[in-house]
């Protein structure tokens, strides 16, 4: 290719701190995007799963253990708990493409800072 040395003298050269710097912050950016990512997955999970739906009548009429600062639970004071909705597919399928961005980040910054 004859356009390939003119694109090879416009490449910028960074200095060795300024290419440190910059795994750096990639490699922070990419474990806060892993850490929020996984948090999402963990509530889209739970909600999947709808385990979260215990009613007292399971415990033998008792309520298990809580905070004893709460308040006893009422008829009146029902907790409606969220289910699982069409708009959590979408959801699901962002955090999952936020968590292996993640991945891909650190994967990057970690074989890079090896060489």
């Amino acid at each position: 290719d004859a356009e390939e040395p003119p694109r090879r003298s416009q490449i910028l050269i960074l200095s060795s701190q300024e290419i440190f710097e910059a795994q750096h912050r990639v490699k922070i950016f990419s474990f806060l995007l892993m850490i929020i990512s996984s948090m999402e997955l963990l509530t889209l999970l739970t909600l999947f799963v709808g385990q979260g739906t215990a009613s007292s009548s399971e415990y033998g009429g008792e309520v298990p253990p809580g905070n004893p600062t709460d308040a006893p639970p009422s008829a009146s004071n029902e907790v409606e708990l969220r289910t699982w909705q069409p708009s959590d597919y979408v959801d699901t399928a962002i955090s999952t493409f936020g968590f292996y961005v993640s991945l891909l980040g650190i994967k990057a910054t970690t074989e890079n800072t090896l060489q």
